[in-house]
């Protein structure tokens, strides 16, 4: 993480509504998104030294579509990784 700064937030999704929504959610909280895509457009930056987060949220609809993707993620990687477990809060939610 910067010193003094925000953290670098990263989102990986298969649904480009559900990245949106996620990265919508966070800025709610004061926290931006610093990257945002699906496996395929991340898959060579996920493996980055350093990385270019600080933290990953990973929601995947078909996670049986991406697993070369979710080992590279979890095997190369020593930040933390938040997996989603439903859908992001629309815009109008609280």
């Amino acid at each position: 993480m910067i010193k003094g700064g925000r953290p670098r937030i990263g989102v990986i999704s298969d649904n480009p509504l559900q990245r949106h929504n996620i990265s919508h959610a966070l800025s709610g909280y004061g926290l931006d998104t610093s990257i945002s895509g699906d496996p395929e457009r991340l898959e060579n930056i996920v493996s980055q030294t350093p990385p270019p987060v600080d933290c990953w949220i990973l929601d995947l609809e078909d996670e049986d579509k991406w697993p070369d993707f979710l080992e590279t993620l979890l095997n190369n990687t020593d930040i933390p990784i938040l997996f989603g477990l439903g859908c992001a809060p629309e815009k109008s939610s609280e």
